[in-house]
C-alpha cells in the first residue's frame, strides 16, 4: 500500500483550494437536453357517423434548457497540447472549448444534445476526464462547434 506524504487535513485543504478556484472562475453555460413529447392531432374532417379515422400521433423532440456552472477555456492554437494536473493530455483544434464541470453536473452533461457557451452552440461533446489530484471533483469536456 502506498504511503501518502500528505495528511488527510492537508489533502482537504488542497481540495478546498480547487473548490475556491472553481467558485471564483465559474460561469453559467446552458445545456439543451432532449425530451420527446407525443402530440396527438385529430383530423379536421372527423365525422362520428361514418366511423373513426386514425388518430395521428407524432413524437416531437423538445430541447429543455438547463443552466449549470463551468470553468471555460477557449482553445486558440491548432494542435495545442495541454496537461491538466497531469491527468489530461489531448491534441485539440482551433475553435474548440474546454469546460470543467462539477461531478454533480456530470449526468446532465452526458444527456445534453447541445451546449451553449457565451451565446455559441456546441453539439459535439467529447473527452470526459477527471481533473483533481485526490478524488474526482471536476470533469473536463471538449466541445466542438456546430
Amino acid at each position: 500500500m502506498a504511503i501518502s506524504l500528505l495528511t488527510d487535513a492537508e489533502k482537504a485543504e488542497i481540495i478546498s483550494v480547487f473548490d475556491d478556484i472553481h467558485e471564483t472562475f465559474k460561469r453559467n453555460i446552458t445545456l439543451f437536453i432532449k425530451k420527446s413529447q407525443a402530440i396527438s392531432s385529430s383530423p379536421t374532417n372527423y365525422n362520428p357517423l361514418y366511423g373513426r379515422t386514425n388518430n395521428n400521433q407524432q413524437s416531437v423532440e423538445i430541447l429543455e434548457p438547463v443552466i449549470i456552472s463551468a470553468r471555460i477555456k477557449y482553445i486558440n492554437n491548432d494542435n495545442e497540447l495541454f496537461d491538466d494536473e497531469g491527468q489530461l493530455s489531448l491534441s485539440v483544434k482551433n475553435g474548440q472549448v474546454r469546460i470543467k464541470v462539477s461531478i454533480s453536473d456530470n449526468e446532465l452533461v452526458k444527456k445534453a444534445a447541445k451546449i451553449e457557451v457565451d451565446g455559441l452552440l456546441y453539439n459535439d461533446i467529447q473527452a470526459e476526464s477527471a481533473t483533481t489530484p485526490f478524488n474526482t471533483q471536476y470533469l473536463v469536456y471538449i466541445l466542438n462547434r456546430e
